[in-house]
């Protein structure tokens, strides 16, 4: 059975929800699939060999890594398979797309090709075959097979002896026996050494290929030496080995030149030795690195709260926030006004008709100030002022709420507007952190971008919060109790007493004009003929 890999990657199962979902429309999807295609190359690359070159910067000369060994072909199946491919072409450009479609017998149930069209290098390329109707994975296995039998090289790896390893290295020290095995098979398995073991020298351990971690070499060294038992360890590595190949000074390959040796002599040497060690030293750095990438994240995020939470704490204990508030709006007004009126002459009426109507929205009530009064005015005029009169409409809340009790406004709409922009903002930084590990592709440092975008997203959450709670403060209104007119009198119960009491007043009925007198309203005319008509 071929080995199923899920990918639980945050961001994607994050993106999937959006995709099922019925409100997300066409565009959106379409948008999704490519972003989730995207991530799902980007793991499926992740443990692509490298090579390094040396590349020319604008300032100097400087090696770095790029994709080395076989070139890669994206082949999807039709058609679900097209719209996956897109997104993967954005992190590959230089990948070749073939397309392979088929379909299964209602009869026969076996796969039947209807087309296949694939680069006429395909040989010479790995392959990305992209299904994303991965149900039970017939499809996807049917497309792989039809792909072998036209010629297509392949290997395959398993661990076909996983289950005896244990039982497999145990018997490594046994007199005579020959293990090939991993560095890493049968971690945690003693090996004991037989009968004559001992007399002979010692369990021996080979290895042909050095580890880029250091740590996993000296696991292989201590093979040997279990408990105190005699042996011996030692490393067969070729010029071609990764770390070598990656890492190994040219020196090396111009001795080896120079003394004419043969590439089956061995060469034990310390230069040999200490370049391997290095070049394991640059791996473990650059491991540490990304681990330090981590830390870095949370540095930034560390700054970030800290400044929140120190705002919030003022607001807490209670502090005035009169000067801040006063601050708030002065910036508010400040950074409408830079925004808004870019200076042009013939544009300035238009432009500051777009500034009140903006101002109306958070601070301003309307009406209150003209664009003829503005329009001749400069850029620091006009902010002096609105300024000036937006700061007496609000000493006219402190008029009408009380001093103490607009503080107290002040301080529940500040702690609401910051709390809730602040749980946005941590929504956001983890989101931007998922897709950090991408900008390594285009030759930027991840925590240099992280931190760069993450301080843009903070002062626009910082505008935000300033923004909010000055429109909150602006719109707040004292609700008074409703006060009931009282419609019915009050009245006893008689229980039998003497009604005298509760005299009933006549009903008085409304003078009426008779048909032929004078109408009230002083024309002169009887009722009749005047206003008497339209009764």
């Amino acid at each position: 059975m071929s080995k199923v890999t899920e990918i639980k990657h945050p961001l994607i199962l994050h993106k999937l929800a959006y995709i099922r979902s019925k409100d997300t429309g066409s565009k959106y999807f379409r948008e999704l699939v490519e972003e989730v295609s995207m991530l799902m190359a980007y793991e499926v690359t992740r443990d692509l060999e490298t090579e390094e070159v040396e590349v020319e910067t604008p300032i100097c000369k400087t090696k770095c890594q790029m994709l080395a060994g076989k070139k890669i072909a994206i082949v999807p199946i039709l058609r679900a398979g097209l719209g996956m491919v897109d997104g993967i072409l954005n992190l590959i450009p230089a990948a070749k797309v073939g397309h392979i479609g088929l379909y299964r017998d209602e009869e026969t149930l076996q796969p039947v090709e209807y087309f296949c069209k694939l680069p006429q290098d395909i040989a010479e390329r790995d392959i990305i075959v992209v299904d994303p109707m991965l149900a039970t994975g017939g499809s996807a296995a049917d497309a792989i097979s039809l792909l072998k039998k036209r010629g297509i090289k392949h290997q395959v790896l398993n661990a076909k002896y996983h289950a005896q390893e244990a039982e497999i290295i145990s018997h490594a020290g046994e007199l005579g026996m020959v293990t090939i095995a991993t560095n890493m098979a049968g971690r945690g398995t003693d090996i004991k050494l037989g009968e004559g073991v001992r007399e002979v020298g010692g369990l021996k351990v080979l290895g042909t290929e050095r580890h880029e971690s250091r740590r996993i070499d000296n696991q292989l060294r201590g093979r040997s030496g279990r408990q105190g038992d005699p042996g011996e360890s030692i490393f067969f590595i070729s010029l071609e080995d990764d770390l070598m190949r990656i890492f190994g000074s040219e020196r090396i390959q111009g001795v080896i030149d120079k003394l004419g040796l043969e590439e089956t002599e061995a060469i034990e040497s310390k230069m040999v030795t200490k370049a391997i060690e290095n070049a394991q030293k640059k791996v473990e750095g650059n491991n540490f690195d990304i681990r330090k990438n981590l830390l870095g994240y949370d540095d930034v995020m560390n700054l970030q709260r800290e400044v929140i939470y120190r705002q919030r704490t003022e607001v807490l204990e209670g502090k005035n926030l009169k000067e801040q508030i006063e601050g708030m709006i002065e910036e508010v007004i400040s950074d409408a006004v830079n925004s808004h009126l870019s200076g042009e002459v013939q544009d300035i009426e238009a432009e500051v008709r777009t500034l009140l109507q903006y101002l109306e929205e958070i601070c301003l009530p309307h009406g209150i100030v003209t664009v003829e009064e503005l329009a001749d005015l400069s850029n620091e005029q006009i902010k002096n002022k609105l300024t000036e009169t937006i700061m007496e409409i609000y000493k006219g809340k402190e008029f009408e709420f009380g001093e103490e009790q607009l503080r107290e406004i002040e301080r529940v709409v500040l702690l609401r507007v910051v709390d809730q922009k602040w749980m946005d903002h941590i929504d956001n930084m983890d989101h931007l952190k998922q897709g950090m590990g991408l900008r390594a592709y285009k030759q930027q440092d991840p925590i240099q971008a992280y931190q760069m975008e993450g301080s843009a997203m903070f002062e626009e959450m910082i505008e935000g919060i300033k923004t909010e709670t000055v429109k909150f403060l602006f719109h707040v209104r004292v609700e008074r109790p409703i006060e009931r007119e009282q419609v019915a009198k009050e009245t006893s119960a008689s229980h039998g007493q003497d009604d005298n009491s509760l005299k009933k007043e006549p009903i008085k009925n409304d003078h009426k004009f008779g048909r032929n007198d004078l109408c009230p309203c002083g024309s002169g005319k009887k009722y009749k003929n005047c206003c008497g008509r339209e009764a």
